[in-house]
């Protein structure tokens, strides 16, 4: 599932995360990413159906910040 970094982009800058920090959306699209990330549990749960979530972000050639 092509998800998105606006499923965690509700954290200030300054806040480390890591990959078992609960998911915080900043937008209606970060929120519609998180519920497809859902989604993919869901049917993972109810019809054995396997998926990989990956959230897609921005590439800069120097780091942005601390992320």
């Amino acid at each position: 599932f092509a998800s998105s970094n606006h499923v965690i982009g509700f954290y200030k800058q300054t806040e480390t995360i890591d990959a078992h920090s609960p998911r915080r959306p900043d937008s209606y699209y970060g929120l519609s990413k998180s519920y497809g990330e859902d989604m993919a549990s869901f049917y993972f749960d109810r019809y054995g159906i396997e998926t990989v979530s990956i959230r897609i972000g921005s590439s800069f050639a120097e780091p942005q910040n601390r992320r």
